[in-house]
């Protein structure tokens, strides 16, 4: 049978994260490969007492080395960075975002490439660990655009805000 992705419901889910992360993210994201046309990564999330609130609290770049050269993708990883996040999940008991970015502005929307797989990697990873957020997300110059399987719900949410923190604090 095939993997067919559950139903997509209405939650206003927002994705907090560091702007020291997420720059840290996108230079390298940015960056050149050797053969695939863009980088992916993975950040790391934790839930917070409000379902709807997922917070990002670090990043972790896929190595050159574990990309496998696939001319139907613009990017694929091998088995070792899935074992690595996967494993990140156990040991650091995180969620996992799959992530990469697309240099242009606007919504960013996922390949059809992108939606045949990432559901199922996503689900992968919330059978190792339920208790925690997982997802996928594409970055652009201006926007964001992400599913995710979050704590208490069966089905996919999509994400509704991403809220960038600059770790700034001001006195009014």
């Amino acid at each position: 049978d095939a993997f067919q992705p559950p139903n997509r419901t209405s939650m206003n889910l927002t994705l907090r994260i560091p702007q020291v992360v997420l720059s840290v993210a996108r230079q390298d994201l940015a960056r050149r490969h050797p053969f695939a046309f863009e980088r992916i990564g993975f950040f790391r999330c934790r839930p917070t007492t409000r379902p709807d609130l997922v917070v990002i609290t670090g990043y972790d770049p896929v190595p050159d080395d574990q990309y496998v050269d696939d001319s139907h993708a613009g990017a694929c990883i091998g088995s070792l960075a899935i074992q690595a996040a996967m494993q990140r999940i156990l040991t650091h008991k995180v969620g996992q975002i799959h992530v990469h970015q697309h240099e242009h502005r606007g919504v960013p929307s996922p390949s059809s490439t992108d939606s045949a797989n990432q559901p199922r990697l996503v689900a992968s990873f919330r059978n190792l660990d339920p208790q925690l957020p997982h997802g996928f997300l594409i970055l652009s110059n201006s926007h964001a655009w992400g599913e995710f399987m979050v704590p208490g719900r069966r089905r996919f949410e999509e994400l509704k805000s991403l809220s960038v923190v600059s770790g700034r604090l001001e006195f009014l």
